[in-house]
């Protein structure tokens, strides 16, 4: 599934970023739980087949804020609050919902951010085919320092690069984050 996708990347991220236990496991949670405030949009919305409004695309924007609000007060959660809330801020500041840039961004939050990226490139929509494995690395690559923290985005690249060819996705993954 999905989040079990971003959720093995961005452990293996983690793991070679050197994060603490503590840090690894509000990445755990958090890359699990990123979306759940998707929760409070209206269906319509989420599974619209074409482009959003603005209007929609207004409302999209809150799902990170639902989702820390819904969660807050959840002790074991607490950590993971920031992912939830800042997945969505870019490296360059124009991100949302608090518009943090660089490193004032948690890196929790940055590490999902491109981890969530890349599966979503990796994945088909509604609305658009899925990309190779190589052209979402490229694209990932090409993002670094204006959406993505540089050196995740080139760390999840590397990693990616150094899974073995020749099993699915899933397989790769879950057997790397391991």
């Amino acid at each position: 599934d999905r989040n079990g996708r971003i959720r093995d990347l961005s452990l293996s991220l983690a793991a070679t970023l050197q994060l603490s236990a503590e840090g690894r496991r509000a990445i755990r949670l958090g890359a699990i739980l990123h979306d759940v405030g998707k929760i409070g949009i209206p269906d319509a919305i989420l599974r619209k087949p074409g482009p959003l409004s603005q209007e929609e695309w207004a409302m999209m924007r809150l799902h990170p804020e639902i989702g820390a609000r819904m969660l807050q007060g959840i002790d074991f959660l607490s950590g993971s609050l920031p992912i939830i809330r800042h997945h969505h801020e870019r490296w360059d500041g124009s991100g949302y919902p608090d518009q943090l840039a660089g490193e004032d961004i948690p890196i929790g939050a940055r590490i999902v951010a491109v981890c969530d990226a890349f599966d979503a490139m990796t994945s088909d929509r509604p609305y658009r085919s899925a990309m190779s494995i190589e052209e979402a690395s490229a694209e990932i690559r090409g993002c670094a320092g204006t959406h993505f923290d540089p050196l995740c985005a080139e760390m999840l690249v590397e990693i990616i690069d150094k899974m073995t060819l020749g099993e699915n996705m899933e397989q790769r993954l879950v057997r790397f984050a391991g």
